[in-house]
């Protein structure tokens, strides 16, 4: 476009052109074209490089204190970004005569304080969970000094796909599948000798998922509900694989095929922890749970291990609706009218099958009652070992892991 301009020049910091007011129609008309013709869309997507992943709960002063002493800061050294994935920005409150705003950080349950410098709004809808990008200082005012985020950018998190393994995709496929391969008793795995997990217990559970995430190898989280978890990440973390602790102890081949395991949740019981007490040669393991994730297990332990009501309301279902699909049946309501997940649903249909009250044929997906007369659930071996394994629960996570916890 050189014809245009009276003189031009620069660098790639900055850049400068002259021209003439009657040459601004036809300059705009052929950097136009020239941009149409040598742009692809993927140069038009705006890209940030970022230093670290972080959580809300490691964004203070210490922090701050130890960013700034890698200064002084310019261009061949520039200020260390900071990514906090799935983060909310709440409560912005105007500052410098509107110029500028203040406002709250949460991720991981905890809030920090932070401004957008040149901004007049926040970015997205308020309370919208986005990944963002910040550089955090030390903020004096008063005599007082605080961490303090700085906003470079925001977008609304897309998360990638959250993928199960140890089961299969669709949920009445998984169901039927627990109700076939709930062999008993798993023997107890005794741990190898090897490196210990890498401990993040007490920090943002999701802020150590996204970092292994985008460091770009493949991350197995493992939770006490992998129905339930993806259902609550989905959206705002993805791209890596989910299982359930007891999956994992009926395929501890699992591990070797990622390279890192995540323990989202903590273990219910002493062979359910010896999975991951040490890495191994392929692998490594973290621990990420804390007091949330500790009563969200509880709640799984008394979810997945109840069938009494359960299976009742399953075998009335199959009764008032012979031939019906038992994927309908299964995914229905359960005692109370609670919805089932495949493994409560899976167990359920297996201690059915146990009493001889139905038979369900896997692969037409159907289910039919069998003449059978009173039947106590305690002559289902499914159903004692899963009170057993409840009892067990609940003494392992109410006391050795609510310390650890």
């Amino acid at each position: 476009c050189a014809e245009h301009l009276l003189r031009h020049g620069g660098h790639r910091a900055a850049a400068g052109c002259t021209l003439a007011a009657s040459e601004v129609d036809a300059f705009r008309a052929a950097f136009e074209a020239h941009a149409a013709a040598v742009l692809r869309p993927q140069d038009l997507v705006r890209r940030e490089r970022v230093d670290a992943v972080v959580g809300g709960d490691e964004l203070g002063l210490d922090l701050a204190e130890q960013l700034r002493a890698l200064g002084p800061f310019g261009q061949r050294n520039p200020v260390p970004a900071l990514l906090v994935a799935a983060a909310r920005l709440t409560d912005p409150r105007p500052m410098g005569e509107g110029r500028h705003v203040r406002f709250t950080v949460v991720s991981g349950g905890v809030r920090a304080a932070a401004v957008a410098f040149g901004r007049s709004q926040l970015p997205g809808d308020d309370g919208e969970a986005v990944d963002a990008s910040f550089t955090l200082e030390v903020n004096r005012w008063n005599g007082a000094e605080e961490a303090r985020l700085v906003l470079r950018s925001a977008a609304p998190t897309a998360a990638a796909a959250i993928t199960f393994a140890g089961r299969p995709q669709a949920v009445v496929a998984a169901a039927l599948a627990e109700a076939a391969a709930w062999d008993l008793p798993i023997a107890p795995v005794e741990p190898a000798l090897g490196p210990q997990p890498r401990d993040r217990r007490g920090h943002s559970s999701l802020a150590t998922i996204a970092a292994l995430v985008a460091g770009g190898e493949s991350v197995l989280v493992v939770a006490s509900c992998e129905e339930r978890r993806a259902a609550q990440l989905q959206g705002l973390i993805g791209g890596f694989a989910i299982c359930a602790w007891h999956q994992l102890e009926r395929d501890p081949g699992l591990r070797a095929a990622h390279r890192h395991v995540v323990a989202l949740d903590p273990p219910a019981s002493a062979a359910q922890r010896a999975l991951l007490a040490t890495c191994g040669e392929q692998w490594t393991a973290h621990w990420a749970w804390g007091g949330a994730e500790l009563r969200f297990s509880l709640d799984v332990l008394e979810h997945d291990h109840t069938v009494d009501g359960g299976a009742r309301a399953l075998y009335a279902a199959v009764r008032a609706a012979p031939g019906a699909p038992l994927g309908d049946l299964l995914l229905g309501g359960g005692d109370g009218g609670a919805a089932r997940t495949a493994t409560q649903a899976g167990r359920q249909l297996r201690v059915l099958v146990e009493l001889g009250l139905l038979e369900f044929d896997r692969a037409a997906g159907t289910a039919r009652l069998l003449p059978a007369g009173t039947t106590g659930l305690e002559q289902s071996a499914t159903y004692r070992e899963l009170q057993a394994r409840l009892a067990e629960g609940r003494r392992w996570l109410s006391a050795t892991t609510a310390v650890a916890a």
